[in-house]
């Protein structure tokens, strides 16, 4: 069997490939155990057929691990393959500096308005939820 060495740039990956590493690496984390298709395509809001396309081309590309025959929770992360860190601030670092903008313009206007305060307000409340 020929195997093939593993590249880990970012490079590497292309932006859906990556999403879905980050997504099976979290549920990995999170639950200690591997994601299922079902899961992957219900936690990335696309279509079972679709993430199965991205895993099988993963797998030839070395990023995954070959899937066992009949075997469940087999998408895994191939051995060597390094996720990037997350550059930027997170969610929460967001969270505090979209409170931070909407708190100035309150202040300064004395009342928010328009298209843009309103959509800022809502994902204040999603992202506090």
């Amino acid at each position: 069997m020929k195997t093939s060495r593993v590249r880990t740039s970012i490079s590497f990956f292309s932006p859906s490939q990556l999403r879905l590493a980050k997504l099976i690496a979290d549920f990995r984390s999170a639950n200690g155990m591997n994601p299922t298709l079902q899961e992957l395509a219900e936690a990335s809001g696309r279509k079972k057929i679709t993430i199965w396309g991205h895993v099988r081309n993963m797998q030839l590309r070395g990023i995954l691990k070959p899937a066992k025959r009949y075997e469940l929770r087999s998408i895994e992360l191939a051995d060597g393959v390094v996720l990037p860190k997350p550059q930027g601030p997170s969610q929460v670092e967001w969270l505090a500096i979209a409170r931070e903008a909407l708190a100035w313009f309150e202040d300064a206007n004395g009342r928010p308005s328009g298209p843009v305060m309103k959509r800022l307000r809502a994902a204040i409340e999603t992202c506090s939820k």
